[in-house]
């Protein structure tokens, strides 16, 4: 039998850091205004995608880390970038969980 583990990497923001990233990305104004309207829309989701077999892995934004991080990976502080790093943790933990498996 082949399983496959699915696993996707959503950007995630602390309580304390989200002001500073929306106001840091790009494209701020396209996130929620608060962060609990952030985290009433991003649960839902997550939920979604646990029901449906998808692991989650939650990226946590750092706002004093996360711009250095898109100048070395060559990616803008917007919706894109968001992708690319979480997707980047993700595919590192899925690395990481082949390794453990052999």
């Amino acid at each position: 039998m082949n399983l496959q583990f699915r696993l996707l990497g959503v950007a995630w923001y602390t309580q304390e850091d989200y002001d500073r990233c929306r106001a840091m990305f790009i494209d701020g104004e396209a996130l929620p205004p608060t962060y609990t309207d952030w985290k009433n829309q991003v649960e839902p989701f997550r939920e979604r995608c646990i029901r449906q077999g998808i692991g989650v892995i939650q990226a946590y934004i750092d706002p004093n880390v996360f711009p250095d991080w898109c100048v070395a990976n060559g990616c803008n502080a917007d919706a894109d970038g968001r992708d690319t790093f979480a997707s980047d943790l993700a595919g590192r933990a899925m690395m990481e969980r082949s390794r453990q498996r052999y």
